[in-house]
């Protein structure tokens, strides 16, 4: 549709007519309605030069329609992401003033422990890609507890690495001897 005009349509639905804005109506008895609800009887005669076709005017409507989609998307994505600004504000926020604790610092502590029986069987597993995931995992796990408050210094992202080393140095010990077949008082 041309800018600066909008689609009218008669009120007996029998013709629909594009009326540029800035054009002073004609008063008459033919009532027409625009597609934005406004409401006005003006002389058909005057009228009749912004006649279209039907097919014209459902390509106009379709086209805004699909304008005022797009607006009304674009708008929700506003809406959507400012909501999603605050939450992450509200997460990150203390939950009083006398605390550095989050909100969001009971999921951080649900996600430790649900994420540590992984991270210990990873670690012990004696496949270096695996123990390399439980560091990932707990490093992640480490920036979430502190992103909520909860305290914790390097030596918990360092957990996985100990207990590898546990394990490469339980593996390196020799076995010991096995026990003596005499028994004592035995002769």
């Amino acid at each position: 549709m041309l800018p600066g005009c909008s689609l009218w349509i008669a009120s007996d639905r029998s013709a629909c007519f594009v009326i540029p804005e800035d054009v002073e109506r004609v008063p008459g008895d033919y009532a027409v309605r625009s597609v934005e609800g406004d409401t006005a009887s003006v002389c058909r005669e005057w009228l009749r030069q912004f006649a279209i076709s039907d097919a014209d005017a459902v390509r106009i409507a379709n086209e805004m329609l699909g304008q005022s989609v797009s607006e009304l998307r674009s708008g929700i994505d506003e809406k959507l992401e400012e909501l999603r600004k605050w939450i992450d504000e509200a997460k990150h926020a203390p939950a009083s003033d006398d605390t550095p604790i989050t909100p969001d610092a009971v999921a951080a502590v649900f996600a430790l422990i649900t994420s540590l029986p992984g991270v210990i069987g990873n670690s012990l597993s004696g496949d270096s890609a695996r123990a390399d995931r439980a560091s990932g995992v707990m490093a992640a796990l480490q920036r979430r507890l502190v992103a909520a408050g909860i305290d914790v210094d390097a030596r918990f992202a360092d957990f996985p690495d100990c207990l590898a080393a546990l394990r490469a140095d339980f593996a390196n010990r020799k076995p010991a001897p096995p026990p003596s077949e005499d028994l004592p008082g035995d002769v």
